[in-house]
């Protein structure tokens, strides 16, 4: 069992109030959010939803798995966007060398907007014939 995963599915599922509604949220069958659920309860021995025909309600139990569990997986997720964003962004030194002309024409000016929108790279431009 994915706990993650498993996680996401309950709280989506006290968000929704219905399994069909967090499994459509989901993109995953309302029988697979119900066995997810299932699976879950049973790793931790106990029961985090009561459910009727007509109604879905946490239980004291799933009331506070599914707090502490929120603010986990968003803590989870910045901290991922966190990552990629530092990786994403180009930072270090950038050396180019190219001729006179094509230096002074094309490159010169583009330096001030491409140093704008990465500040954390440093760029060395040798220009020479």
């Amino acid at each position: 069992m994915d706990v993650v995963e498993a996680m996401r599915v309950a709280v989506e599922v006290a968000r929704q109030g219905s399994f069909t509604l967090a499994g459509r949220e989901l993109r995953i069958s309302a029988p697979s959010v119900s066995r997810i659920i299932a699976e879950l309860e049973a790793d931790l021995g106990a029961r985090l939803f009561n459910r009727t025909t007509r109604q879905l309600n946490l239980t004291d139990a799933g009331l506070e798995f599914v707090q502490k569990s929120a603010g986990l997986l968003e803590e989870l997720d910045h901290m991922r966007n966190m990552v990629r964003e530092r990786h994403d962004t180009p930072r270090g030194l950038l050396r180019v060398s190219c001729v006179t002309a094509f230096g002074n024409e094309c490159l010169a000016p583009a330096i001030p907007d491409f140093m704008q929108r990465y500040p954390q790279l440093s760029v060395s431009v040798d220009i020479g014939n």
